[in-house]
Parts: C-alpha cells; structure tokens; sequence
C-alpha cells in the first residue's frame, strides 16, 4: 500500500479510511440488527467491493427478503471481476477496520465478529452534509449487512461471490 501523498487524490477521497470505517460500521450495525451474534470478520471483505463499485451497487434489491442465491444468479453481471477487485480491496478493508478499532466504531471479538458501537452523533452530522452517492453507499452498506444475515453461512456466501474465505 502506498503512502497517502503517493496516491492519487481521488484514490484518497474514495478510499480513506474514515469513509471506509463508516461504509463497514454501517454493515455491521446492519447485520447486528437482524443477527445479534454480530458480522463475521471474512464478510466484512466484501463490503467495500459490492458498495463502492456503483453498478453493483445499484444492482442490489430493495428488500432483505429477497434469495441471494436467486439474485446473484440472475445478476451475474455483479462477479464479472469481483474476486479482483475483493482481492485489491483487502488492504483498503484492512485500513478501514483498523481505523474503525483505533476510534471505538466498533471491536472484533473473540469469535471474529464484529460488534459496532452505538451510532456516533459525529456520524449523523457527517451524514446530513454527505453528498447524495455518500449517503447512498451508506444505506447500501447498511442493507448489505442486514441482508448478509438472512443469506445463510459467510462460506457459501462467499463462494457465491467467487471469493474464498
């Protein structure tokens, strides 16, 4: 990973890890709404692929209610690339949770899930003066983490995703 003045400034922007803390605060607390056992650490690996990558972000259903086996099938438009771009994600994932730990977002527990911390009041603020794509990609996490605990088990969700755990 290159220092922050070597990369690019919109690198920088997109991919800070306050912003991808936030984006992976969000699906945890997502996913802690539907399971409280928290959101398993290698799920937190495909947050930042599926939700900053604006075609499949908005190729993702309105409803957790919808069968992700089913939906991925029918869009399997969304993997075209994924794993390479999970793979070249993981370190800005890695940043983020690091981030995240280091100023209480959320902590990872003995089990490897991760457990959010009550919604800060700095969060809200940012989120009411947030561009439009921001906050979407927001709400997007969010659902992603409720929806990724209703899809069943982190392994076959990945595989779904052409990942591996």
């Amino acid at each position: 990973m290159r220092s922050w003045s070597e990369r690019p400034r919109e690198v920088a922007y997109l991919l800070n890890p306050g912003f991808c803390s936030l984006l992976l605060w969000s699906a945890a607390s997502g996913y802690k709404k539907t399971d409280s056992d928290g959101l398993p650490f290698a799920l937190s690996f495909l947050i930042l692929p599926v939700v900053l990558h604006k075609s499949t972000r908005e190729a993702l259903p309105r409803s957790i209610n919808s069968n992700f086996p089913e939906w991925i099938q029918k869009n399997d438009g969304v993997r075209l690339q994924f794993p390479e771009r999970a793979r070249v994600m993981s370190s800005i994932t890695r940043e983020g949770m690091l981030f995240g730990s280091q100023y209480g977002q959320f902590a990872i527990d003995s089990e490897g899930r991760i457990d959010p911390s009550p919604k800060p009041r700095s969060l809200a603020k940012y989120l009411k003066t947030a561009t439009e794509e921001v906050r979407h990609c927001e709400t997007r996490a969010e659902f992603l983490g409720r929806w990724f605990a209703t899809a069943g088990d982190p392994a076959t969700i990945m595989t779904l995703w052409g990942v591996r755990p």
